[in-house]
């Protein structure tokens, strides 16, 4: 979900220059490594510790899942791309070897961690809770069951993890039929802009019918646009179709600054529990992270690419995957109201907390998700072989 790297970290191929607006269907892209993507997903990371930390100033943070989701939908699709491009074919296998070898060791530490802490420290229903809160995340289906059984547990956070890898699932396939039956680029793209649309309906439709916000919340079909979003801005990217041209730029410019404001907008003012956002709100939050994510990918050096590419953003984009895994239960184990009934002060808790959060993390990082990422190139050089 929320990666450390680009998932491609080769350099980038240069792409022949076009005169129109948009480059020739026939060209193909490559993506790189791109530190204003790692900066992208900083700003994600950053949103959700704030609104999961509870500091009063943002109830919107959860943003962040929504701008991870279409950065997911967006990486994914280009690595699926650049593979089909390169080979003429997708290696399923090796696909889904790189996805547990950059997911499964960090979120086994977690869940170890957070069993452990409950056998030793939580109450017979709590560590219960943990407990049977660990295997739906362990099997990616934790989604479902919080918008089943709506349970208040250190491991509810997950749920975005489990959305994302029941995506990983369907969507590599998914694509690979449409390219070896030579679906059109254009019907692809037709197809999941139907798909976009079906998604925000299926929402409405439900949540103007009485169904808890917390179905819709959680639920992989009702939160389906934002990856969808993702996948459709990859293949515009992968077949070089993103605006090129001066007023093209212009435009994506001039849209980017309105979505910064809407998302600001979402952060500042609307709760989670809004209905706005179930009436289309998900939907326009996810392209507005599109058009951001676009401006990050930018041909030239905007305002946008060098604020992401800050190397303080850059570095807590590398770190977003053990951020986003631990934050959570540290938050949940340092409950504020633990420290309010002492008297202590509000912004020493929430140093204290963040400290605990970051740290946790880069050890998760540095000694766990760096040296199994390393292990890559030789699941690369199995690929070739078979």
């Amino acid at each position: 979900m929320i990666g450390t790297k680009p998932i491609v970290p080769t350099a980038a191929a240069p792409v022949a220059p076009v005169s129109p607006a948009f480059a020739s269907p026939a060209a193909a892209a490559r993506l790189g490594y791109r530190p204003s993507l790692d900066g992208l997903r900083g700003v994600a990371i950053l949103c959700v510790l704030a609104v999961n930390s509870l500091l009063p100033f943002f109830p919107g943070g959860f943003l962040g899942v929504d701008i991870f989701f279409v950065l997911s939908g967006f990486l994914i699709t280009t690595l699926l791309m650049e593979e089909w491009d390169r080979s003429g074919a997708i290696n399923l296998k090796y696909f889904y070897a790189r996805r547990a070898l950059r997911l499964l060791p960090a979120l086994f530490l977690l869940l170890t961690a957070a069993c452990l802490y409950g056998l030793l420290f939580q109450s017979r229903e709590m560590a219960a809770v943990t407990w049977r809160e660990s295997l739906w995340v362990l099997f990616y289906f934790a989604n479902w069951m919080l918008t089943i059984e709506h349970e208040v547990g250190s491991l509810d956070h997950a749920w975005s993890l489990s959305v994302e890898e029941q995506f990983y699932v369907l969507w590599p396939i998914a694509l690979l039929m449409l390219l070896r039956l030579g679906v059109s680029r254009d019907r692809i793209l037709m197809l999941l802009g139907l798909l976009i649309v079906a998604a925000a309906i299926w929402r409405a439709f439900l949540w103007h019918n009485g169904a808890h916000y917390l179905r819709l919340y959680y639920g992989s079909d009702t939160r389906a646009d934002a990856l969808l979003i993702g996948c459709f801005t990859g293949l515009l990217f992968s077949w070089n179709r993103l605006p090129r041209s001066e007023i093209g730029l212009a435009i994506s410019r001039a849209l980017a600054a309105v979505g910064v404001l809407f998302l600001l907008y979402i952060g500042v003012l609307v709760p989670h529990d809004a209905g706005f956002l179930y009436a289309g709100g998900f939907t326009l939050i996810a392209f507005a992270a599109a058009v951001l994510l676009v401006q990050a990918l930018g041909p030239q050096p905007n305002a946008a690419s060098q604020f992401l590419a800050n190397p303080m953003l850059v570095w807590i984009g590398c770190i977003s995957y053990s951020l986003y895994l631990w934050h959570y239960p540290i938050f949940h184990a340092l409950r504020l109201e633990r420290f309010e009934s002492l008297g202590w002060n509000p912004f020493l808790v929430h140093t204290i907390r963040f400290a605990a959060v970051f740290a946790a993390a880069g050890a998760s990082y540095y000694f766990i998700e760096r040296p199994f990422l390393r292990l890559k190139p030789r699941l690369h050089t199995a690929a070739i072989r078979t």
